[in-house]
């Protein structure tokens, strides 16, 4: 102990140094509220006070100070420091006496977070659900490190701090794990196994982020601020009943409002699960952030989060919510988007700060991002889940919830509505069936916010079904179809579930007078908004030649895939729809008269000839799906497709086919098949990752065996919230000078890290992913790609290989790739 100054860092300009002692205490501190919010305050804070014990040792000063002094000996990572902490609370706590496994549980909880921390893939699994072995986590335990003895930083580390202090702090820690019903803590073991890392990695990076830098963080109170926001809400609200003269839009605006008005009402009660079920066009929007932000008052609730299944709907609906809360158009803190095609433009510190941490009113982000704070791997994931409780959840179009993620979601739903303390809101037209008497792994049912959903659907009724299911359709039976439609109407939508056949049908229409649009991800982000803009512009001159009394100058036919179905908010006089699940042709509805610009819309639903709409294998859900559809529609031909008791009947049958547990994840690993919620969840069998339980040597003894079993790190390394195999692709587009500078910086090389993640935000809005094969290698499309640069790893497309009609693929249009 003679060791007068125990450092934890240099700041980034040297001249300065925390100590050990500073650091934890710090880190203690910041895990202990966050926490608090759960009653798990000193079980946070006792990970946060021991995380760097281990650099109270003499190969970690060395380390540093040598480091410190660009020694190029001194490599990152050479000193084990971060299992210390997780080593001496074994030795503390291994001798108490514990008849409720309290001290048992607490100790696997808190050393795997401790010995973890640094771990790319979050805690430790405590048993390996994949071969026979013992614990991983209990031989890291008991592992002896070079670099230390565990007895010696006990001793200074009690040196540093008082001992009965810390005594009472474990005490405080055991009392909270006891105050969780046994069941809770055992069941849901892995969420508060991650919840207590997030905690500790947030906390850690945060903490040393402003030591090394300088700079303070801008924590605010984020509850003190979402009720500001509700009464600007309220007065936005207000202005828009008083305001609203336009005679032909007033009925839907009415029954808009009444939606919002039982948003209100319900935001006033208690914490739970609830359920949105308005028609498309109902305005939910606006009605659910009325909703959030009434629980948020009245429940003093941290934060709203917005989960949006598609990225240019995050943009849209971030703009609209901004405008509603009376805040500044360049806002980007209170409103946080996150996903990835946020611009990379410069950006606030205030910005910054709420990107890594998610500590903001209000955040706008992904499915993919949200499922990655739950479940992916690498500590930017891993940081925001413990913002996901004491808050609003706000779940846009529940039903495009990946399906092999759909349990997961469930199970995840029922932690955050319960021990999270959090608000799940589910909205959609399409409600689907997601309770425990449908699905293995369910939640517990919503509260539904519109008390009588029959009357609401007839009063928002704006479209009628005509139905073509039975004789399947050719290209030109549909191109005859068209032109006939186009003789009573003049702007049509038309959805196809396939690329191929979204670029044919383009290719097959001709007529005078009326303007052509294709829509699909085979084209880059930013290409796609310029057809968006253009499609808007356009409907935007037919409405007001209408209200002159004038025929439009041209007409307007848009062939998309599904990406303009959910929340685009466009109206077309009428709708084409490939047959598909009845959510799908739900939402293709919901462009179709959305603001009741006629008394009724058509929506035709055509089942398509196989060989213009071939429906392969990675396409099977949506020809199962069409397949419900139509059996329904045929066995019950006076009912509504666009109900919702019809979209329950439609789930009910859709997960009723769930063999081989396709809704829990299923993947094979190392030659293993496992469900992944298996390993963090207690489904078929007495415990979670029973595959790990039945995996336990014969004779191993009951000191070698945790307490806890669940297999996080499996989960991370291998959860994807999007099953499919893709590689991104750079595009090259001929006009857009941005393009060009930004590939010619890219082919420059020598970048460096900073450099490369700067340069991959600027590429998202020129990506197209290209499906791989098992090497990862886009096989497709390999003749189509100029090189692959191995800074970014991204493939660069050759130039000439892009279409501004359809995108990456065949310039000629002789070709389409499926694959993109």
């Amino acid at each position: 102990m003679a060791q007068q100054e125990w450092i934890a860092h240099y700041s980034k300009d040297g001249q300065h140094t925390e100590s050990v002692h500073d650091h934890l205490a710090a880190i203690r501190d910041l895990c202990a509220s966050y926490g608090e919010t759960i009653g798990l305050a000193h079980v946070a804070g006792l990970a946060g006070w021991l995380h760097d014990a281990g650099k109270y040792s003499e190969a970690f000063q060395d380390y540093i100070r040598r480091s410190h002094d660009s020694d190029p000996s001194a490599q990152r990572g050479e000193v084990n420091h971060a299992f210390a902490g997780g080593q001496v609370l074994e030795n503390i706590l291994s001798n108490y006496d514990d008849p409720q496994f309290g001290y048992l549980y607490l100790r696997n909880l808190v050393e795997n977070v401790i010995l973890a921390h640094h771990n790319s893939n979050g805690p430790y699994d405590y048993l390996n659900p994949l071969k026979n072995e013992p614990s991983p986590l209990i031989r890291r335990i008991h592992e002896p490190v070079k670099d230390w003895n565990r007895q010696d930083i006990q001793d200074i580390f009690f040196h540093e701090f008082d001992q009965a202090e810390f005594d009472q702090y474990v005490q405080q820690a055991y009392d909270e794990i006891l105050a969780v019903p046994e069941t809770v803590r055992m069941e849901q073991q892995a969420f508060i196994l991650r919840f207590i890392a997030s905690c500790l990695v947030d906390a850690d990076h945060l903490e040393t982020g402003n030591f090394m830098s300088g700079v303070q963080t801008f924590v605010t109170d984020t509850s003190q601020q979402l009720t500001m926001l509700q009464q600007q809400n309220e007065q936005f609200v207000a202005k828009m009943e008083s305001g609203d003269q336009n005679e032909k839009r007033s009925k839907i605006n009415e029954l808009r409002h009444q939606m919002s008005d039982l948003c209100l009402r319900a935001g006033s009660g208690k914490k739970g699960i609830y359920s949105l079920s308005v028609p498309t066009g109902g305005g939910k929007t606006y009605a659910s952030l009325r909703f959030a932000l009434t629980q948020a008052k009245v429940h003093a609730m941290d934060r709203i989060v917005i989960v949006i299944p598609y990225n240019t709907i995050i943009e849209q609906n971030a703009s609209a919510i901004r405008d509603a809360l009376n805040l500044p158009k360049d806002d980007d803190h209170t409103v946080l988007e996150y996903h990835s095609t946020v611009s990379d433009n410069p950006k606030t510190p205030e910005y910054y700060y709420a990107r890594d941490t998610w500590d903001a009113p209000i955040v706008m982000t992904s499915q993919v991002a949200y499922l990655n704070a739950l479940y992916g791997h690498g500590s930017k994931n891993l940081r925001h889940m413990h913002r996901l409780v004491n808050s609003i959840l706000i779940y846009d179009e529940i039903q495009t919830m990946p399906l092999h993620a759909l349990e997961m979601n469930n199970h995840a739903i029922n932690w955050l509505s319960s021990m999270g303390k959090s608000t799940a809101l589910l909205c959609t037209a399409t409600q689907p069936k997601l309770s425990k008497d449908v699905i293995p792994v369910g939640i517990n049912t919503p509260t539904e916010i519109v008390p009588d959903i029959p009357a609401v659907e007839a009063a928002f009724k704006r479209v009628r079904l005509i139905n073509h299911m039975e004789m399947p359709w050719g290209v030109d039976d549909l191109t005859r179809a068209l032109k006939d439609e186009l003789t009573n109407v003049d702007s049509v939508l038309v959805v196809f579930n396939t690329k191929r056949s979204a670029r044919e049908a383009f290719q097959a229409l001709t007529l005078d007078h009326v303007d052509k649009y294709h829509l699909s991800t085979a084209m880059c982000m930013a290409h796609r908004q310029e057809v968006m803009a253009s499609i808007q512009e356009q409907l935007e001159n037919i409405r007001e030649a209408r209200q002159a009394d004038q025929q439009p100058l041209t007409k307007m036919v848009v062939f998309s895939t599904q990406l303009i179905e959910a929340g685009v908010d466009l109206s077309f006089d009428s709708v084409f729809r490939s047959l598909a699940g009845v959510d799908s042709i739900v939402q293709a509805a919901g462009r179709c008269n959305r603001n009741h610009e006629r008394p009724v819309g058509d929506v035709h639903v055509m089942k398509l000839d196989s060989s213009f709409e071939h429906l392969g294998s990675g396409l099977r859900d949506i020809s199962f799906g069409a397949e419900i559809t139509k059996q329904l529609v045929r066995n019950h031909p006076d009912a509504d497709l666009f109900s919702a008791s019809f979209a329950r009947d439609y789930f009910i049958k859709f997960y009723a086919n769930d063999q081989g547990r396709k809704l829990a994840y299923p993947l094979k690993i190392k030659g293993v098949q496992v469900n992944l919620l298996d390993l963090v969840a207690k489904t078929e069998g007495q415990f979670v990752n029973e595959p790990g339980v039945e995996k336990i040597p014969a004779g191993t003894s009951l000191s070698d065996q945790p307490l806890l079993t669940c297999a996080s790190q499996t989960v991370a390394k291998h959860f994807e919230p999007i099953d499919s195999k893709t590689t991104p692709v750079l595009v090259q587009r001929k006009e857009d000078d941005e393009n060009k500078n930004l590939i010619i910086e890219i082919e420059d090389g020598g970048h460096t890290p900073e450099e490369v993640s700067a340069l991959l935000r600027r590429a998202q809005r020129y990506i197209v992913q290209v499906y791989t094969d098992a090497q990862g290698n886009p096989t497709q499309i390999l003749d189509l790609l100029a090189t692959h640069d191995a800074d970014t790893g991204l493939w660069i497309a050759k130039l000439g290989v892009y279409s501004e009609d359809f995108g990456l693929g065949d310039p000629a249009g002789g070709q389409s790739f499926e694959g993109i």
